[in-house]
């Protein structure tokens, strides 16, 4: 299995960032959910959107499928939807599903960004 997509950034100057909350479940087909980033260049675009698959197999792996519109520059992105009353993420934008205008979009697993962070957290303490 080839590995995830992700990154875990930490900003030079934190000041004013607040760290994303990590949804403590996976997305719902239908859920309704909001994407961020810099689609098509625009910086700080949102597109309000809904979960259209949960386990779409494309490229060895399964997705989250979303049906946003996939713009370049949207990768790397938040999927975000509604845990314990406040917005969480559950996803990252990766790709649009197929090339055409009008794709929906590939977000990364919620279960990519936990296996990400725990094993962070695992490095993080054998640093130490």
């Amino acid at each position: 299995r080839k590995g995830d997509d992700l990154a875990l950034l930490r900003p030079i100057h934190p000041e004013g960032f607040k760290a994303a909350i990590v949804s403590s479940r996976p997305p719902r087909l239908g859920e309704e959910c909001w994407t961020c980033g810099t689609s098509g260049g625009v910086e700080r675009s949102l597109d309000r959107t809904v979960v259209n698959r949960t386990d779409y197999p494309a490229l060895g792996k399964r997705w989250t499928l979303v049906n946003g519109n996939a713009w370049s520059g949207g990768s790397g992105g938040g999927m975000f939807i509604r845990d314990g009353g406040r917005w969480a993420l559950a996803g990252t934008v990766a790709r649009g599903a197929y090339d055409s205008e009008r794709s929906p979009t590939m977000c990364q697993p919620w279960v990519a960004i936990v296996r990400m962070l725990k094993t962070y957290e695992k490095a993080k303490g054998v640093a130490k």
